[in-house]
């Protein structure tokens, strides 16, 4: 071989390697830049941290509400209220939500509310009784809130970071380590409090559990501020609800429909089963 031919080949690869930014994998999928890396690896454990505050939130929500003695309308606004407000939320939000101070900001200042609504339901167990039930049920609501509201600014985000035709690749790896998260979070706080009835078990036990969920979301939220988010385009026309073209774009207005369906329902009957298995089962 010419050594000479070596040395431009050698050169040339040099100089494609310089020009173009290296490609990153995680998880076995190609995510792009070192940066865009960086920015995944903290959206993983900000993924990690929000599912075990999930996993403990929803396995013991129904049961404190149950020792608080909520009444059963009380526990079916549980699931149905954080849904309702979230809804309202989201559909207002985009009106004032300012484009050039990005997404970051709004989505890790709903994330902290969330965690500081999960302390203060920590506390709904030493009040007065009589307002017990209440202020669990309005600080859930918040809790949930909080947290559903910034969800499309979340999505945005993500929707930037990780390219079209990886996307769905990337975020099935995602899923599996997250539904493993909560699987693991929910059995452990079983396996602890399994001695313990909704009747025998102290609110101190329930404050533990949402203390826990509280510092997972925080902790999660300190991942948010670490990632990167890209910069984007200035909006050139003044924002407007789109009804027109969601009427015309018929498969996006049935599924839209299917879900709210789906989703409303399940909050309606979620909750009563909850209090069937912890009374009755």
């Amino acid at each position: 071989m010419n050594p000479a031919a070596a040395s431009v080949k050698t050169s040339t690869e040099i100089i494609t390697e310089n020009a173009n930014p290296r490609i990153c994998k995680l998880g076995g999928v190609q995510i792009g830049c070192p940066n865009t890396k960086r920015a995944l690896i903290f959206s993983l454990w900000d993924g990690i941290f929000a599912n075990g505050m999930l996993a403990l939130t929803e396995t013991f929500s129904i049961a404190a509400a149950v020792y608080l003695r909520t009444p059963s309308v009380l526990i079916a606004l549980l699931g149905s209220l954080p849904l309702l407000l979230s809804s309202i939320g989201q559909f207002l939000l985009p009106f004032f939500v300012d484009s050039s101070k990005g997404r970051k900001k709004y989505v890790t200042k709903g994330t902290t509310y969330q965690g500081i609504f999960l302390l203060l339901i920590a506390t709904t167990g030493w009040l007065p009784e009589k307002i017990r039930p209440w202020s669990f049920l309005l600080l859930f609501a918040l809790y949930g809130f909080s947290g559903n509201v910034i969800s499309g600014l979340w999505i945005a985000w993500m929707g930037d970071l990780v390219n079209s035709s990886v996307r769905g690749r990337h975020f099935a790896w995602r899923n599996r380590i997250f539904s493993t998260t909560q699987l693991i979070c929910a059995l452990c706080a079983g396996l602890i409090l399994r001695q313990f009835t909704t009747d025998s078990a102290p609110w101190l036990l329930f404050a533990a559990v949402f203390f826990t969920a509280a510092m997972f979301r925080l902790m999660s939220t300190q991942m948010l501020v670490l990632q990167n988010e890209p910069r984007l385009p200035l909006a050139s026309a003044p924002l407007s609800l789109p009804f027109t073209e969601i009427r015309k774009n018929r498969p996006f207005l049935y599924y839209s429909i299917t879900v709210a369906l789906m989703q409303g329902s399940v909050a309606i009957a979620g909750p009563f089963f909850n209090v069937w298995y912890a009374r009755d089962l």
